[in-house]
């Protein structure tokens, strides 16, 4: 039990690690650097637990066969999640304020509807722990990048969201694969619901919103100047 709590540990504080880390300005993507306040960036190197194809989108069908299983209880999962989800209705708010393309107000906008709704689903599943200490690690990096966040305006300030945006939900998959999942595998379906389900759900919107960051992010570097643009949130 305390060597899967470790792994389930060390694979999210090594998910953070990565999407902290810095990444190259001409990759693919045109995704740079973004500064969190801790020295780092919060580009998108391959992440651990994606397809291992190394292409930064921890898109892949999750984590490598034979990994150690993560072993997070019911409230747990639930205090990673409410703090994700948290973290991203945090940027989300910061943008409705603050960003200027429409595109990113937009995006803003339903990120903000849809990650408010995820809190409130994973609430009927477990209870959240402001001290769970993992959720904690994760509400302080989420902090430094909202308040980096604030510190920007006018078009600057879209492409660092955006850029925040894709290593948010690039953490969030590799996070989902190698951690969540796994753990939910062994929590019992209460009657309020399915954890695993909300889990399985969530990771097709997680990786729909990172598939939607990156063409925004790519449009505003004119990277993907000719991709699809995000419906308007009414």
């Amino acid at each position: 039990m305390k060597t899967s709590r470790m792994t389930a540990m060390l694979a999210i504080a090594g998910a953070v690690a990565l999407v902290t880390a810095c990444a190259d300005d001409d990759d693919d993507n045109g995704i740079s650097t973004f500064d969190d306040g801790s020295g780092g960036g919060n580009g998108v190197p391959p992440i651990a637990g994606g397809n291992g194809t190394g292409d930064g989108t921890g898109t892949g069908p999750g984590p490598t066969p034979g990994a150690s299983a993560a072993v997070f209880n019911a409230n747990e999962i639930a205090s990673i999640v409410f703090v994700i989800n948290q973290g991203e209705v945090a940027q989300a708010e910061l943008a409705q304020q603050k960003a200027v393309s429409p595109e990113v107000r937009s995006y803003a906008d339903r990120m903000a509807t849809e990650h408010t709704q995820a809190i409130q689903r994973i609430q009927t599943l477990g209870q959240a722990s402001p001290n769970d200490p993992t959720a904690a690690v994760l509400a302080r990096h989420e902090q430094l990048i909202a308040q980096d966040l604030g510190q920007q305006s006018g078009p600057d300030f879209d492409v660092s969201y955006m850029t925040a945006q894709v290593g948010a939900h690039a953490k969030a998959l590799s996070m989902i694969d190698r951690a969540l999942l796994p753990s939910a595998a062994n929590v019992q379906a209460s009657p309020q619901g399915d954890l695993r389900a909300e889990l399985t759900s969530m990771r097709q919107a997680v990786e729909q919103h990172l598939d939607i960051a990156v063409q925004i992010h790519g449009r505003l570097r004119g990277v993907n100047p000719g991709g699809p643009e995000i419906p308007v949130v009414r």
